[in-house]
């Protein structure tokens, strides 16, 4: 874009359009204000146009194949240094005549690419298309298109496009494909309101740059000079990306587009459009593991989104597992600093590649540490370090110190059972060496079941058991002595531990509960019979339990009941053959030998 009045200047803008629609006027609340320059401004005091209010500047880079503007890194450095956002364009000159010169259009990019080499935080690049160079619409757009997709190949970033709204209209047959392919517009278009937006206000999106006017008296330029806006306020989303990848040692990190791809602690960058989500993907290294993003990318998946603005870095951190084991006839746990483990058993943790991690074996009561094995050796149990930069095992011995003890609970009822817990885990349990006697060594049969370290329930026989408990099958006789024994003597299999230390015999013996509730486990009863002179025949049936009842046979037409009359006597209900007849309540009586009820009828 030059000074001289009598020129229809068009400049094309591509890049992500994605967050850019531009208003149907511009006003200073909404836009930020630009100009752009080339040798025809000659030497520009920039400080003054940092003072004056510009945020921006375009600069002219290049024209054609070979043409450098004189003024572009004067212009270039100066508006930097006042804290004035730059981006830089080229002037096209098509050629080709009756077709596109494909091969031009590239060699017009290559020049523009390494006289302005456009970097992070500059503006997106710009084509100035203003010239037919002969083309026709059609071939013009073809000659465009080979030059931007040069620039966005080489760069990663998708320049813009100048142009006029007759230009474009005309010279370029109204074209969509750069907007639809997230072109963004650079519109020419003075002393109007509002500008005449073309393919279809580019497809809604607007302009992202306009040139609104070509007028002198900006301070620190003392020729004419094109004023611009930037349709937003923050001109953050029309410069170029980029983002740095750092991923650690044992994995690398790559981007859907391949144009970041860096493993094992080295650090990569490119740029990008601002605004466009990149997809990063981490691949940890054969007998690694992913472990975290950082820095613009969070959480524990190996796939990432990043949006581009500004500049951003992602971190990945990969790492090894370190599997610890522990063996022998003891038991003990192994812990590690920093945490990540603590077993008992066998176990696995990823750490980060490169982390030193140090080991503590700690023996349970009944053991002792033995010795480390696999990446440690050693006698000592807190003197064990790993360095994780490969996949790592460690194991931790112990040793028994001694047989294990029992402690057996008898039952505090007649269907109670019997529970046994043991110092450390045993194994062999069964109906042959936990038994039920009676005090004459008859066996009690019962079910015996068992549980583990855990609380879980496990196989008696099999597994490793912390805690027994064996119920009769049968309540116990109410004040019959008993006799519990754990690991008879000359019973095989014995009951042993880890180590195969066998259990002493373990005995105990108790009274079966000689006081039990009405209606339990092991309680009968019957009616009772007592003496008394009074009573006919010398005595008396009686029962306490509510509900109770008892039957008599008996002949004849009718029969007569006599009670004992007082008041602790309940009432009764009398039936013959099944059909209630009366209720006897001699409850409120005193006590005396009387007829209560009187005579009852078989009818």
């Amino acid at each position: 874009m030059t000074a001289r009045i009598a020129r229809t200047s068009c400049l094309l803008a591509v890049v992500a359009s994605m967050l850019f629609a531009s208003p149907a006027t511009a006003n200073a609340a909404t836009t930020l204000p630009g100009i752009d320059v080339s040798k025809w401004q000659g030497t520009i005091d920039w400080s003054k146009v940092a003072g004056a209010g510009i945020r921006f500047a375009i600069a002219r880079a290049t024209k054609g194949r070979t043409y450098l503007d004189p003024t572009f890194q004067a212009n270039v450095d100066g508006a930097r240094a006042n804290g004035i956002v730059v981006g830089a364009y080229h002037r096209a000159t098509p050629s080709g005549g009756a077709t596109a010169d494909i091969a031009d259009a590239r060699a017009e990019a290559n020049h523009y690419l390494d006289v302005a080499t456009p970097g992070v935080g500059d503006l997106i690049p710009a084509l100035d298309i203003e010239e037919t160079g002969g083309l026709a619409p059609a071939d013009l757009v073809v000659w465009v298109k080979a030059w931007v997709t040069r620039v966005t190949n080489v760069l990663g970033v998708k320049p813009m496009l100048y142009a006029s709204p007759h230009f474009w209209t005309v010279n370029m047959g109204d074209s969509t494909w750069f907007a639809d392919n997230g072109y963004r517009l650079w519109l020419a278009h003075w002393s109007v309101r509002s500008p005449t937006v073309p393919a279809n206000d580019w497809q809604g999106r607007g302009w992202t740059f306009w040139q609104w006017m070509h007028k002198p008296g900006l301070p620190g330029v003392t020729t004419d000079v094109d004023r611009d806006r930037f349709a937003g306020t923050n001109p953050v989303t029309a410069r170029i990306a980029q983002l740095t990848a750092q991923p650690g040692a044992g994995g690398s990190v790559t981007d859907i587009t391949g144009r970041l791809a860096c493993g094992d602690g080295a650090t990569c960058a490119s740029l990008f459009d601002p605004s466009a989500i990149v997809t990063l993907t981490a691949k940890p290294d054969p007998g690694a593991v992913f472990l975290s993003w950082g820095g613009a990318c969070a959480g524990s998946s190996p796939t990432c989104s990043v949006t581009t603005l500004g500049r951003k870095t992602v971190i990945a951190t990969f790492g090894y597992p370190l599997t610890t084991t522990v063996t022998g006839p003891g038991g003990g746990s192994v812990s590690t600093a920093p945490a990540g483990i603590t077993c008992a058993g066998s176990c696995s943790h990823a750490f980060p590649a490169g982390s030193s991690v140090s080991l503590t074996a700690t023996p349970d009561a009944a053991s002792e540490f033995g010795a480390w094995s696999g990446d440690c050796t050693g006698l000592d149990p807190s003197v064990c370090t790993v360095t994780l930069d490969q996949p790592r095992s460690v194991t931790a011995s112990f040793t028994d110190l001694g047989p294990p003890s029992a402690d057996i609970t008898t039952p505090t009822s007649l269907a109670g059972p019997v529970r046994i817990a043991f110092s450390e885990p045993v194994r062999h349990l069964g109906a042959d060496n936990v038994v039920l006697r009676t005090a004459g060594g008859a066996a009690v049969a019962g079910s015996l079941s068992c549980r583990n370290e855990d609380g879980a329930t496990v196989s008696c026989s099999k597994d490793l058991v912390l805690s027994a408990q064996l119920r009769p099958r049968s309540p116990l006789l109410a004040g019959q002595s008993y006799l519990v024994v754990a690991n008879p003597n000359g019973v095989t299999p014995a009951i042993v531990d880890r180590a195969s230390n066998p259990l002493p015999r373990t005995a105990a013996s108790f009274r079966a509960a000689t006081v039990v509730p009405e209606e339990g486990p092991g309680s009968s009863f019957a009616w009772g019979t007592r003496p008394d002179a009074r009573a006919r025949g010398g005595s008396y049936l009686w029962e306490r339990r509510v509900g109770a009842s008892i039957a008599f046979a008996f002949s004849g037409p009718s029969v007569t009941l006599w009670t004992v009359a007082g008041p602790t006597f309940g009432r009764a209900k009398v039936a013959i053959d099944g059909r209630y007849r009366t209720t006897i309540d001699p409850g409120s009586r005193p006590p005396s030998r009387h007829r209560d009820g009187g005579r009852c009828d078989r009818r």
